[in-house]
């Protein structure tokens, strides 16, 4: 199914493989799986094409529900996570200690990383007391302002110019149109020492952005 579907890395679960471990399946695809014990039916891990294999850089088994593989692809760190929240019927403690590790684990990821999240999360967190209307009126205020204070406010009159750009500060502007003409000056010359100030620029370009969300 992956080969005829063209699928590269696909998360599982159930796969009634038992122990902490990897296994070469069909047409070369490799998975990577757990189980918390051999009476455990939360079987579940993530299946590699074969050109992914060799660029694995850690597999993690966080526990018996959570785990994650790193890999490069494409040029930049790419973290795999798989997970298999709680059925009905399990406590409300497991429940909540799922997410909890869950959230944990998502924190713990760089963000210059690119994150794919997959597995069956379709768990239960116990009947809700409140109907959805109630729930939204509760909490869309705090949705809001937390939106406002993370990303700005903008007139809705239509999408800025440049929507990736509009909240850049002076100094972010600065950096990056140099960046802009260090890339275009290279692509014309495509000398060594003009590639090294595009790469210096780029940097520069980065830390700015990066300086300018923190703030």
């Amino acid at each position: 199914m992956m080969q005829r579907r063209k699928i590269k890395a696909l998360c599982v679960q159930e796969t009634r493989w038992k122990g902490n471990k990897a296994k070469i399946l069909a047409e070369g695809y490799k998975l990577f799986y757990s189980s918390e014990s051999p009476e455990s039916r939360n079987e579940f891990g993530v299946i590699l094409h074969r050109e992914l294999q060799d660029e694995v850089c850690e597999v993690s088994r966080v526990n018996g529900r959570i785990m994650y593989v790193k890999m490069m692809f494409g040029g930049e760190m790419v973290t795999v996570l798989t997970a298999y929240a709680p059925r009905a019927g399990c406590s409300e403690d497991e429940k909540e200690t799922f997410w909890r590790d869950l959230d944990g684990v998502m924190v713990g990821i760089p963000e210059n990383e690119r994150v794919i999240v997959g597995g069956d999360l379709n768990g239960h967190l116990g009947g809700r007391k409140e109907s959805v209307q109630e729930w939204w009126k509760i909490n869309s205020a705090v949705i809001r302002k937390t939106g406002e204070e993370v990303f700005g406010l903008t007139s809705g009159r239509g999408v800025p110019k440049d929507k990736e750009a509009w909240w850049w500060n002076e100094e972010v502007l600065k950096v990056v149109k140099e960046k802009k003409d260090a890339k275009r000056k290279w692509d014309v010359s495509r000398s060594a020492e003009d590639g090294q100030a595009y790469k210096s620029a780029k940097k520069e370009a980065k830390r700015a952005v990066a300086k300018a969300k923190a703030e």
